[in-house]
């Protein structure tokens, strides 16, 4: 399509197969180099121009709901590019600004939060705190060197994203898409995942589109341990209090444990194990996305499967790299 216009001109196209949901993947204004695929965001209410412009979306959006298709996109809520006119502002030495991510004068504190911290890509972005020289400081930056983490501890934080996912519900999105929620709260002494402030900032993100735009849904990117998943729909017996949908990453390794190992023992068993979601929300079931393919599924699934879970993830990521003998496949490491 090239971009939002060559999108909207290929709806009849994609209608025509049946396409009723579109996932248009980040569309927001990035570095043209340290972007992340878009997920690197320099302005979080301005479509890059290599794709076209807001109006653009707009009469996408437009053009969809009298097709009866749905628009889905990103809202990356955990960081920001370095780039940002925010993090541009911690550099120059605002305070205001500098309180919006989590900066250190020294290693003290971030060697603190390093003892339990896991690293997200430790290969290709070791570690969870960069050197900003020209702030002079310590930032962290969980998923790369030039993505600030933001810090929702300061409420301004949290009422400039609400505005942020306000702006592109009013734009037209019928799905807002939450990208890396598991990481939004940031707790000494812990994984700095899955914390239960992070699913109350959530519901405070939900209550407030509720109320100004009762119509869009959000779905939750948390590709966590199944436990953890659908606790991102909230705790009510029935009604979604945060995402109403969220992504169903186990079922999509345990499809991929099929392919590898060309038996369905993990994959029924993962299925028969599934947490149960609320009444009115729905998992999304995928094959794939532009992501790694997790290997999410329970350890203990794979012990009653006759795995040691540690060993069978190190085969399937063997088979799937091409590393193990007979395999065909040709993937590159994940981070």
């Amino acid at each position: 399509a090239g971009d939002l216009k060559g999108l909207r001109a290929k709806l009849p196209y994609l209608q025509d197969l049946g396409v009723n949901l579109l996932h248009v993947m980040p569309i927001l204004d990035c570095p043209e180099r340290a972007s992340d695929g878009g997920y690197a965001v320099r302005d979080f209410c301005k479509v890059d121009a290599r794709f076209g412009s807001n109006e653009d979306v707009e009469a996408l959006a437009a053009t969809m709901r009298k097709r009866e298709m749905l628009l889905v996109l990103d809202v990356v809520v955990n960081h920001t590019s370095d780039q940002h006119e925010w993090a541009q502002q911690a550099r120059r030495g605002d305070k205001k600004y500098q309180d919006y991510y989590y900066v250190f004068d020294d290693r003290e504190m971030p060697d603190v939060y390093e003892e339990t911290m896991p690293e997200v890509f430790p290969a290709t972005a070791p570690g969870n705190f960069t050197w900003d020289a020209a702030m002079g400081k310590w930032v962290m930056t969980v998923f790369n060197t030039y993505q600030w983490d933001l810090n929702y501890r300061n409420p301004a934080v949290l009422i400039e994203m609400i505005n942020i996912i306000l702006f592109w519900a009013n734009k037209g999105a019928d799905i807002l898409r939450l990208d890396a929620v598991a990481f939004l709260w940031k707790k000494l002494g812990s994984t700095c995942q899955n914390e239960r402030e992070a699913h109350l900032l959530l519901q405070l993100m939900k209550d407030c589109c509720q109320v100004t735009a009762p119509g869009v849904l959000f779905i939750a990117e948390a590709i966590v341990a199944p436990g953890e998943i659908s606790k991102y729909f909230g705790e009510d017996a029935i009604m979604a209090k945060e995402c109403e949908i969220a992504y169903n990453a186990t079922l999509m390794s345990l499809l991929w444990d099929g392919v590898a190992t060309r038996n369905a023992k993990l994959l029924n068993l993962g299925i028969q194990h599934l947490p149960a979601k609320l009444e009115r929300a729905t998992w999304l079931n995928y094959a794939r996305c532009h992501d790694d393919i997790g290997l999410g599924f329970a350890d203990e699934d794979a012990r009653l499967a006759g795995y040691d879970p540690q060993k069978h993830r190190r085969f399937l990521i063997d088979y799937f790299t091409g590393r193990f003998e007979g395999s065909s496949a040709r993937g590159l490491p994940f981070g």
